[in-house]
């Protein structure tokens, strides 16, 4: 994350790398959004939360072949992500950032392999923040969006991380097999207003 200095003209780095583990794909995808104020990010790992399986086993536990499919496709022998989203607030004193959402037992994660749960859209303050999937071209499903609401402990700035994230209204769905919902989305400043977009009509 960088800040604009007016009195260098130049843009100064803020705190330390946010860095994803193997696989995740932090931030691809233009999966980042800042509070208005700058000091809280939200970012989404596509890749996060990868799942395989077995060759021979179709994910029931009977040894049969096939697995989950998508549009003729494997995801669970692909390898196939169901993607996660993490919140960030920067702490002044040890300039670094610092995770405000659990990473052992993730709370912004995506239901099934290929969802790719990372499109991301944050409220002004940062106390709430909108998720969606990312599904690959050839997915059927329809696509699906939830907001969540931080609880407690402040925004999170200055090590004030006390606070923990719960689902908001439950999760909005696509309409029609395909649509992709959720592929695209932004939050208005003060959260109550969500604009989602898909890739059919």
């Amino acid at each position: 994350v960088y800040s604009y200095d007016d009195s260098t003209s130049s843009w100064r780095k803020r705190g330390n790398d946010i860095v994803g583990e193997d696989g995740d794909r932090l931030g691809s995808s233009g999966a980042v959004s800042l509070s208005a104020d700058g000091w809280i990010v939200a970012v989404g790992s596509p890749g996060a939360g990868r799942e395989e399986e077995e060759e021979g086993s179709d994910g029931d536990g009977d040894g049969g072949g096939g697995g989950t499919n998508v549009g003729g496709q494997n995801l669970c022998a692909a390898g196939l992500s169901r993607g996660r989203v993490d919140v960030y607030s920067y702490n002044g004193v040890n300039d670094g950032w610092v995770r405000t959402t659990p990473r052992e037992d993730p709370i912004i994660l995506g239901d099934s392999p290929g969802d790719s749960l990372s499109v991301v859209s944050l409220s002004a303050d940062g106390r709430r923040v909108a998720a969606g999937t990312a599904l690959l071209e050839w997915s059927e499903e329809a696509g699906y969006v939830r907001v969540y609401d931080r609880i407690g402990g402040g925004n999170g700035v200055n090590g004030n991380n006390n606070g923990m994230w719960k689902l908001l209204g439950g999760t909005i769905v696509g309409h029609k097999q395909g649509e992709r919902f959720g592929t695209s989305l932004s939050l208005s400043g003060d959260g109550y207003r969500l604009a989602v977009g898909g890739w059919t009509d």
